[in-house]
């Protein structure tokens, strides 16, 4: 594998100055033949770079306490090599990357730096001492690479090779320790890739000085076929509700804190995703917000969610930036779909959704620039914006306050525990919150249609402090309306 490569570095073979090897010379004089090097570059989370039609490959052999970076011409490189090495610049013009490393290298992981203590620590003490309190860790759970093996039969992809791995919780205890671990206002959040649930017991457990939370992801999945993301295929809803309370359930018997969320960079609009984008817009908005804001953990609001934003449902293919929509569409029409089949399936998944200006008034480019913005707004910035949602006191954006304002009254809300209610009911999304007496009912009809629901008790001590219609219903029995939410508290 990569040892190949090393040998070449500390035996002079490759000297200051010199190029890496061409793939030809690797073969011949060192007897390194392609699939080493295609698995050299795979096991240290390498990636090509291109610049005036070179490609260069980037490497991190961190298990030598010491990357490998390629840039298109040698920069500093060390005269001993064994424990002083901080920086190997090589260039490789060569070596073009098959789709395996396609694949692989389009997480355009940026977390070479993590390997190097001294960065590690630097990067975040250079933001605490300008005073910043909150830190978002990107794909943190990659930092650290298992060894590679010849068979790739164990998930297909790879990801058991660079997700998790063995050194991940070494190095965030490490992190913590001599960074934001001093100071008790900070607050941390990892987002976690492919990750599991036992790992981010650790990550964020109560006693084990690692986060503060962690993102999940395995919630928004629920509208893919088995981690196939490019296909159209109905939300599954009971698998939705599983996920969550698992993972609510579980993360709190480990004293270990979730980020509950809907949306991101990475994810299309939710109210486009799992509710109304038109006929029951508001509603749906404010029944989605609902479900979340009111679990265990800490609620994340990304712009534009907070006033009812829309995937902009954008008609060619033109109007697209996100690498990974491009080649997908591309993708899509050599499997046989047309243009129309690959847009429709980009108009639900592609994170280009999330990712059009923040709409804030009806003028041009929805009041985001005078300029020209780099990607389009959604053709409805005219009704949904900030300066609509500020003058509609029914809006979605109130509904938002009137959330964050519970969190405050209510203890149950931050602290409570949970019990799921109405498991196997294939419509609603129910569950209950309990703390120190008092008791929360959150009540969600996941569907744009009437449905009645029977609770397993009623609700003549409750009171409901937040619905999204009007309706004061206390008995045992609802007809709920469609895409409607109540909260209820005891007195």
């Amino acid at each position: 594998m990569y040892h190949d490569l090393l040998a070449l570095i500390e035996n002079n073979k490759i000297k200051a100055g010199e190029k890496l090897p061409s793939e030809f010379d690797l073969q011949n004089k060192y007897q390194a033949s392609r699939d080493t090097i295609r698995k050299a570059l795979l096991s240290q989370n390498g990636y090509i770079q291109k610049s005036q039609g070179k490609s260069s490959i980037v490497l991190d052999i961190n298990r030598f306490n010491f990357p490998v970076s390629g840039l298109t011409s040698f920069k500093e490189i060390a005269s001993d090599i064994k424990g002083k090495v901080e920086t190997i610049v090589h260039t490789c013009e060569c070596i073009e990357p098959d789709e395996e490393i396609k694949k692989l290298l389009m997480l355009k992981s940026g977390t070479k730096v993590w390997y190097i203590e001294r960065v590690r620590k630097n990067i975040v003490r250079f933001w605490m001492e300008k005073g910043v309190k909150g830190f978002r860790f990107d794909v943190i759970n990659l930092i650290s690479k298992a060894g590679f093996e010849d068979d790739f039969s164990v998930d297909g992809d790879g990801r058991s090779f660079y997700t998790d791995g063995p050194r991940i919780h070494e190095f965030l205890q490490e992190l913590a320790r001599d960074s934001f671990a001093k100071d008790k206002d900070i607050i941390t959040v990892g987002e976690m890739s492919s990750t599991t649930m036992e790992n981010c017991y650790k990550y964020a457990g109560e006693k084990t000085g690692e986060l503060s939370m962690v993102f999940t992801f395995h919630h928004l999945k629920v509208d893919f076929m088995g981690n196939e993301k490019w296909v159209l295929v109905p939300t599954d809803f009971m698998k939705l509700k599983q996920l969550i309370f698992d993972w609510q359930i579980n993360m709190e018997k480990n004293n270990a804190w979730n980020a509950v969320f809907w949306c991101n960079h990475d994810q299309p609009r939710v109210i486009s995703r799992f509710g109304s984008d038109d006929k029951y817009h508001k509603e749906s908005g404010k029944m989605l917000a609902t479900l979340i804001h009111c679990l265990r953990g800490t609620p994340y609001i990304y712009q534009g969610e907070e006033i009812g934003m829309t995937n902009p449902h954008f008609k060619s293919i033109e109007q697209y930036r996100n690498v990974e929509s491009l080649n997908h569409y591309q993708i899509l029409q050599d499997k046989g779909m047309t243009k129309e089949q690959a847009l429709m399936i980009l108009d639900v998944h592609s994170r280009d959704n999330s990712r059009t200006p923040m709409q804030w008034d009806d003028s041009i480019n929805a009041g985001f620039t005078t300029g020209t913005p780099w990607i389009q707004t959604a053709d409805n910035y005219t009704e949904i914006n900030v300066k609509n949602s500020l003058e509609d006191k029914d809006s979605i954006l109130y509904y938002y306050q009137k959330l964050i304002q519970l969190r405050k009254n209510y203890d149950v809300i931050a602290y409570g525990d949970i019990k799921p209610l109405l498991c196997e009911d294939k419509r609603v999304f129910a569950y209950g919150r309990n703390y120190k007496g008092q008791k929360l009912i959150v009540i969600c009809n996941f569907y744009p249609t009437t449905y009645e629901i029977e609770l397993p008790y009623d609700l003549l001590n409750y009171k409901c402090i937040l619905n999204n219609y009007k309706n004061e219903a206390k008995a045992k029995k609802i007809a709920l309306k469609p895409y409607e939410t109540l909260v209820y508290c005891n007195l």
